[in-house]
């Protein structure tokens, strides 16, 4: 039996407990739900789809019309001329199917670049290489995940983490100068990825993590 607070329903940014007490959601249901809560263009078209054709596989030539269109989408918004459409299931999922996907082009190749460079304290996912990813040391131990084919870059946490007098600049240019001597000293022909968030989640959240874990 659950010890914690049930969400039962939401709207807009917010939620509601079954107390009916509100609350602002303002992690987005852990990042998932950007575009709100009871969105009814959302509804409508999942209720639509549904009823036409709830689930199929993208495989073996065969595909949905609604997949497709998707993919059209992407590939047009993408910073990437041709750009290709893979999906996945979960966030966690698609980090392993893009290291996975990574691994096989690099093995045809050059085998040599099997190593991953990633940030310490970020977050990729919860299944078993992606938690690895994650690097945080307490989680890694307590499950067993160490390996030698992922390397750590420091998380940017300014000031936080700056030395005294660093001004934020001045700590970017540190962090990079690190980033460049640890690919130096791994070799660049060893390294088949860095794999970073763009607006890192995770070190906003860090002091809770820590807390946590």
């Amino acid at each position: 039996m659950s010890s914690g607070v049930d969400m039962v329903s939401g709207s807009g940014v917010f939620v509601f407990d079954s107390s009916g007490k509100d609350y602002i959601d303002a992690v987005s249901a852990l990042f998932c739900a950007t575009l709100g809560f009871h969105n009814e263009r959302l509804i409508e078209a999942a209720t639509r789809q549904m009823r036409e054709l709830p689930v199929y596989p993208t495989a073996l030539n065969r595909t949905v019309p609604v997949v497709h269109a998707l993919s059209d989408a992407l590939s047009a918004a993408a910073p990437i001329p041709d750009a290709h459409v893979l999906f996945a299931t979960t966030g966690s999922e698609a980090i392993e199917t893009l290291i996975k996907t990574t691994w096989y082009i690099n093995k045809q190749r050059n085998p040599k670049r099997h190593k991953i460079i990633t940030r310490r304290g970020s977050y990729h996912g919860s299944t078993i290489f992606a938690t690895r990813l994650g690097g945080i040391e307490s989680i890694i131990n307590s499950f067993d995940l160490t390996g030698d084919d992922i390397l750590y870059a420091a998380q940017p946490r300014w000031p936080r983490d700056a030395l005294a007098g660093e001004t934020e600049e001045d700590y970017a240019h540190r962090l990079a100068r690190e980033l460049a001597e640890l690919i130096d000293h791994t070799g660049a022909e060893n390294i088949a990825a860095f794999l970073c968030e763009p607006v890192s989640i995770a070190g906003g959240m860090y002091s809770s993590a820590e807390r946590i874990f």
